[in-house]
């Protein structure tokens, strides 16, 4: 028998804590590492294959800026919320 512990998720309480803590805590210092390493420019291009949710993407994107290109793409189906 499993017990009613009052806890539930709102709609969108997963896929936020997910981009509150783990994007910003865990991934976005990963996506600077390897934007560093990869000497990255302002008025790049850039390709991101598998961008997940986004990190590198976005990143990159500040450190391009206006004059240059991100793109990225995933296999899953964007967010629904």
């Amino acid at each position: 028998m499993s017990e009613d512990t009052g806890f539930q998720f709102t709609d969108d309480a997963v896929p936020r804590a997910y981009d509150e803590v783990l994007v910003r805590r865990l991934f976005e210092p990963w996506a600077l590492l390897l934007l560093d390493e990869c000497n990255l420019r302002p008025n790049a291009v850039a390709l991101d294959v598998a961008t997940g949710p986004g990190t590198v993407a976005r990143v990159a994107a500040k450190r391009i800026g206006s004059g240059g290109r991100v793109v990225a793409t995933d296999i899953s189906r964007p967010n629904q919320s």
